[in-house]
């Protein structure tokens, strides 16, 4: 009887163990678990802004599943959790489709940008990868749409799941592309807009060549000033970021400057070649007039004569080589010689000048007269220089002599009677602009008011005095007659050698300054 006891115990005992095993295998926890991971996905995918209502409900259905777990309803578990799943697969069918789309706006509006910041040229690398991205995030689109148009008319539950599932991980797939895609345009496009000072700077070579253009057209055109209104505008689009239309508006000006560069500059040779033939020629022709033989007794002169003929030799060499470098259309080199001719025939000319019969015995002249004229004018202030009680603080007068060297406004402005300094000779001139028609020319015996060394030049008069630069004094009209006398003769004085048109800051030495020699008539 006891055994039998004992037997039924060990019976009831595993039925009871058996009973308990078979419950706690039927709680639903690969179905809760599947709840949970799609919950979470729809999550992480913006669920909560495109299907709040889906997602919150598949919420609160999981946290019942778990309800029921605990109280060991397994059934209701399962049915809450299948619910879940259902719901959060709800959410993620609303929500994928419209945040791909949206990232795929988001990634083509920032390719754009790039694209307007030039990234094509400053930043080829990640604009063609941005380019690419977006073209596979359009491919995982186009799969996903489909896969999900054949989920609503499959009848098979199966079937129809597994597309479900398939268009959930393609919009997924197309939604990560088009993000990466947007990161990748807006790299580029921080890339061109660090670019902007390049950019600016290739603009100012085609400015370059424009001004070059000017110089070869004897200055602005309306079509160089096109171009650089064109400029303008890329420079102001640079500013704005809109790089691309910049790049755009400079290449197109590079490409018509250089086409106005070549034609300007095949003109400018040419009539360079043309401007040194004809110098060159006239410096050949004034030498051939020379008598070497008329030279020999003048050590100088002959000198002078071979360092003529030296220069002469160069300038038909550069005159040459000029027309060969033309013919080769090596404009800019011909131009350089052409230059280089016309600059050694002008000298020549100027030798030549000074060889000439007449010229030779002007200067054997003024030799000896310098001789009988040395004493009188030791310093220019008693003979030349004078001042006048009548005249304005700082200011006096000067008579211009007939010497050798001859007087000229560079000598007068140097002489340390006056400034001391021959670059300020324009001073002189712009005081007596009534009296000089020419600023290379002034003639023996004129007389001319010497201005302050500095501050405004004004009136040479003292404000109460009753003369002005019209009404002379008496001295003047005596000094003025002698200068008409003198102009009457044309007795011209040489111009210096930085005159007006050469640049005043620079000066020049005795032997530079041309001796010119009166006119007869």
């Amino acid at each position: 009887m006891k055994k039998n006891n004992k037997t039924f115990s060990l019976v009831v005992s595993l039925l009871v163990l058996a009973t308990f095993v078979a419950c706690k295998s039927e709680l639903p926890i690969q179905e809760m678990a599947n709840a949970r991971g799609q919950i979470a996905r729809a999550e992480n995918l913006q669920a909560q802004e495109f299907a709040p209502e889906e997602l919150a409900e598949a919420k609160k259905s999981l946290f019942k599943a778990h309800e029921e777990a605990a109280n060991e309803n397994s059934k209701e578990a399962k049915t809450n959790s299948e619910y879940a799943t259902s719901k959060a697969n709800d959410a993620l069918e609303k929500t994928l489709p419209k945040l791909a789309a949206r990232t795929r706006d988001e990634a083509t509006k920032e390719i754009d940008a790039a694209d307007a910041s030039f990234a094509t040229g400053l930043a080829p690398e990640q604009f063609d990868r941005a380019i690419q991205l977006r073209k596979e995030g359009d491919s995982a689109l186009e799969s996903a749409d489909k896969n999900l148009s054949d989920s609503i008319v499959e009848k098979d539950e199966l079937k129809k799941s597994a597309y479900r599932e398939n268009s959930f991980n393609d919009y997924e797939t197309a939604y990560k592309k088009f993000s990466e895609s947007k990161k990748t345009a807006t790299q580029a496009k921080e890339i061109a807009i660090s670019s902007k000072s390049e950019l600016k700077q290739s603009g100012r070579y085609v400015e370059e060549d424009l001004n070059t253009v000017d110089s070869y057209m004897g200055g602005p055109n309306a079509k160089t000033q096109k171009e650089r209104d064109n400029l303008a505008q890329a420079y102001s689009d640079i500013d704005n970021g809109n790089l691309k239309s910049a790049y755009e508006r400079i290449e197109a000006s590079k490409t018509q400057s250089r086409i106005l560069l070549s034609e300007s500059i095949q003109n400018y040779a040419r009539e360079r070649n043309m401007t040194a033939t004809e110098v060159v020629e006239d410096a050949n022709a004034r030498f051939e007039e020379i008598k070497e033989d008329s030279l020999t007794k003048n050590e100088s002169s002959k000198k002078a004569y071979e360092n003529s003929r030296e220069n002469l030799g160069a300038a038909n060499e550069s005159l040459a080589s000029a027309g060969n470098l033309y013919s080769q259309e090596k404009y800019e080199d011909s131009i350089r010689q052409s230059e280089e001719a016309i600059r050694l025939g002008e000298i020549v000319i100027e030798q030549t000048a000074k060889l000439t019969p007449e010229s030779l015995a002007n200067r054997s002249i003024k030799s000896q007269g310098i001789a009988n004229t040395a004493s009188k004018s030791t310093t220019k202030t008693s003979s030349t220089t004078s001042n006048d009680p009548e005249l304005a603080a700082g200011w006096s007068k000067y008579k211009v002599r007939k010497q050798d060297p001859e007087d000229c406004l560079w000598r007068i402005a140097k002489d340390k009677s006056n400034y001391g300094n021959p670059k300020l000779w324009p001073r002189i001139y712009e005081a007596n602009k009534s009296k000089i028609k020419n600023k290379n020319l002034i003639y023996p015996n004129q007389v001319l008011y010497i201005p302050p060394k500095s501050g405004p030049i004004g009136s040479p008069f003292k404000k109460d005095s009753t003369e002005s630069m019209e009404e002379s004094s008496p001295d003047e009209d005596s000094m003025n007659s002698e200068e008409s006398s003198s102009m009457d003769k044309k007795e011209e004085v040489g111009k210096p050698v930085n005159g007006p048109d050469e640049d005043s800051s620079k000066t020049g030495t005795e032997d530079e300054i041309l001796e010119e020699e009166p006119i007869e008539e």
